[in-house]
């Protein structure tokens, strides 16, 4: 089992660290599946899904270890595209339109 302690989301032009806190653990099948939570400021959140790059995402473990997470270019584009909507979304509500 990997202990994660923290993520950190590098971008174009924004890099955010972020503490990760197990929310909790269940079982699918014969896999487990860890849920965890962190806090992240909205305008830097989005700032990085504004990446038109392929951003990398690492995972740190509680040993200190890095973990690379390899995005894919169209898988980038889908999600990223979807998340912008989004936050058009809460723009729009945040500014009561």
């Amino acid at each position: 089992m990997l202990a994660l302690d923290s993520i950190f989301f590098i971008g174009t032009d924004v890099t955010l660290p972020a503490s990760l806190e197990k929310i909790f653990i269940s079982s699918k099948k014969s896999t487990w599946m860890y849920r965890y939570t962190l806090n992240l400021k909205y305008d830097e959140c989005r700032q990085f899904f504004n990446s038109e790059k392929v951003p990398v995402i690492q995972l740190k473990d509680k040993n200190g270890a890095m973990h690379l997470c390899i995005i894919s270019q169209g898988k980038w584009n889908k999600s990223a595209d979807i998340i912008r909507q989004i936050f058009t979304l809460i723009d729009v509500n945040r500014k009561g339109i």
